[in-house]
C-alpha cells in the first residue's frame, strides 16, 4: 500500500514538473531564438556604422544623420515598458489620462542619453561579449568604444510577447533607470504631474541642445 501511495506521489510530482516545464518552455525557447536580442545588435551595430558613414558627415548632413541614428534607437528600446520601471512608486497610482501625458518622454530620456553618450565620446566599436537569462531578466553584456572611454555596458531585457524588450542600460554598474527613477519618483512626490512633465521636458530639451538636434515630432 505504502509503495503504491509512493509511486502516485511520485506521479503526481512528475505531473507538476511537466506543466512548471511547459509553461517556461516558451520564454526559454524565446531565449534560445533570441530574435529580438540579435536585432538589438543589428540596431546598435547600423547606428556605429551611420555615425561613421562618409556620406553623413559635415555640417549640411548632420540632421539626416541623426535621424537615422534616431531611428534605430528608437526601435531598439521598449517605452511601454520603461515607463512604470522608471516610475515604479507613482506609476500605479496615475490615471491613464496621467500617464498618457507622460508617454514617451522617460523613454526619450534614456534613448538621448545613450545616442549622447555616442557622440560625446565618439565611439567607434562595440562588442558584445556574454549574454544569458538571470533571473526574470535577459542580460547582454558588452564593451563600448576603445581606450581611455572603453565602457563596460549591459544591456537589459524583460519578457514581453514571448520575446525580450531592451528596457535598461548599464554603463560601469550605474543603471540609467535607477538613475531616473531617483530623478521623477522624487520630482513626482515634491510636484505632481505638472511639476514631473516639466522635469522631464527639461532633460530631454537638455539632450537635444546636447546632441544639436531634435525630431519633428517630441514628447
Amino acid at each position: 500500500m505504502r509503495k503504491g501511495m509512493r509511486n502516485h506521489l511520485v506521479l503526481i510530482k512528475t505531473g507538476i514538473a511537466v506543466l512548471l516545464l511547459l509553461q517556461v518552455l516558451p520564454t526559454i525557447l524565446a531565449a534560445a531564438e533570441d530574435r529580438p536580442v540579435d536585432r538589438f545588435k543589428d540596431n546598435l551595430r547600423q547606428a556605429l556604422a551611420i555615425r561613421y558613414d562618409p556620406n553623413l558627415q559635415g555640417p549640411e548632413r548632420q540632421a539626416d544623420q541623426k535621424r537615422q541614428i534616431w531611428a534605430l534607437v528608437d526601435a531598439a528600446f521598449d517605452e511601454e515598458s520603461i515607463n512604470p520601471l522608471i516610475l515604479r512608486r507613482t506609476w500605479p497610482d496615475l490615471t491613464p489620462e496621467a500617464r498618457a501625458m507622460l508617454h514617451p518622454a522617460m523613454g526619450w530620456a534614456i534613448k538621448w542619453k545613450f545616442i549622447g553618450k555616442l557622440y560625446k565620446y565618439n565611439v567607434r566599436d562595440i562588442s558584445f561579449k556574454e549574454e544569458g537569462i538571470e533571473g526574470d531578466r535577459y542580460l547582454l553584456h558588452a564593451r563600448i568604444g576603445t581606450g581611455m572611454f572603453n565602457h563596460r555596458t549591459t544591456f537589459v531585457f524583460l519578457p514581453k510577447n514571448s520575446g525580450w524588450v531592451a528596457v535598461d542600460i548599464i554603463v560601469s554598474g550605474v543603471s540609467l533607470i535607477e538613475h531616473y527613477r531617483r530623478k521623477f519618483d522624487n520630482t513626482f512626490s515634491r510636484s505632481g504631474l505638472s511639476g514631473l512633465m516639466k522635469h522631464l521636458a527639461d532633460e530631454v530639451n537638455e539632450e537635444f541642445a546636447e546632441m544639436g538636434y531634435a525630431p519633428a515630432t517630441t514628447p
